[in-house]
């Protein structure tokens, strides 16, 4: 987390993992640690991780270029830290656009080579102050023909699965509530 800042577990929380396996025909040992590392900061600013996606995607068997949206709308200011876009296979690039309130759109973050072998959250330098009703769009691009090596099936059409051979369009999110007046966070 950014200095000054942590994630918040209540007493008696749980911590849930996701972890995607694939089967390739033989018995193997998951060996997967957690490590945490508790803020020593009682005033530390909360971040708290959220999501949003398109369940709906379908790309049609051996199309090339498709691209496919979701988006959120900030319902109260926030302070955005960083971004999660993830894909399988079939991904090829992702865009993000923040639509403020008075119209005016800008880019906030462009993966133009997206790996689903190097997924990582992309931090901003200077986090993203977002105002009440903006909405960020997310963009993802797929290629589900036989021109990509790293595609399972081009032939089948693809829609949305937790297994690699399917496909998601998902954003994580880190983002804070914003500070009010008076300091609380």
């Amino acid at each position: 987390m950014p200095a000054g800042t942590a994630l918040r577990l209540e007493p008696g929380g749980v911590i849930e993992l996701q972890v995607h396996y694939t089967a390739f025909g033989e018995a193997v040992n998951d060996r997967t640690k957690v490590g945490i590392i508790f803020s020593k900061d009682p005033e530390a600013r909360e971040v708290r991780p959220t999501h949003f996606f398109n369940a709906q995607l379908v790309l049609p068997a051996g199309a090339k270029d498709v691209r496919v949206d979701a988006d959120v709308t900030f319902v109260a200011d926030a302070t955005v830290w960083g971004i999660f876009p993830h894909t399988h296979l079939r991904g090829t690039r992702w865009l993000y656009t923040l639509e403020l309130p008075d119209g005016t759109k800008k880019t906030i973050l462009d993966v133009p080579h997206y790996d689903f072998q190097w997924q990582t959250y992309y931090m901003f330098k200077e986090p993203l102050q977002i105002p009440a009703g903006s909405k960020l769009v997310s963009s993802a691009w797929y290629d589900n023909s036989a021109g990509n090596k790293s595609n399972p099936d081009p032939k089948v059409e693809v829609h949305w699965g937790d297994q690699t051979w399917e496909e998601m369009q998902y954003t994580g999110l880190l983002f804070s509530p914003a500070v009010k007046p008076g300091g609380m966070k």
